[in-house]
């Protein structure tokens, strides 16, 4: 039942993925396996911007978030720009998202080389009630 006059949502069958990654030279991403459990993995496609492409299919993607291990940032601001292919068996395609890393100021930037960052994605297997 709504409490306050708020709709209610059931998310049913919730994932949360974790991957971990360090930053090379010129931002080349190194994915720790171990550390990534459904990740299958990370490309770099231009400065600041990444495609994590997922082991497995979703219906939708409810949450990303990420975590710099760093005291000093190169690049403390990332966002989602797209999500791809996350609906289920629809498609044979691999699903993926792409984010950017930029500085506060909105200037694309790779973070820095030696740089590690933890990625929280939630996914939905299911259609909420």
């Amino acid at each position: 039942m709504p409490v306050n006059n708020q709709l209610e949502r059931k998310e049913l069958k919730t994932v949360d993925l974790f991957m971990d990654f360090t930053v090379g030279a010129s931002g080349a991403p190194t994915l720790k396996a171990t550390n990534s459990i459904g990740i299958k993995s990370i490309t770099r496609n231009s400065t600041g911007n990444y495609t994590i492409v997922l082991a497995d299919r979703y219906v939708r993607c409810l949450n990303v978030c990420e975590t710099l291990v760093s005291t000093a940032p190169a690049a403390p601001v990332m966002s989602v720009t797209s999500i791809a292919n996350v609906n289920g068996s629809v498609t044979p395609l691999a699903p993926s998202l792409t984010v950017q890393f930029q500085t506060p100021t909105g200037t694309a930037t790779d973070p820095a080389s030696g740089e590690e960052i933890l990625i929280a994605i939630q996914l939905s297997r299911s259609v909420g009630a």
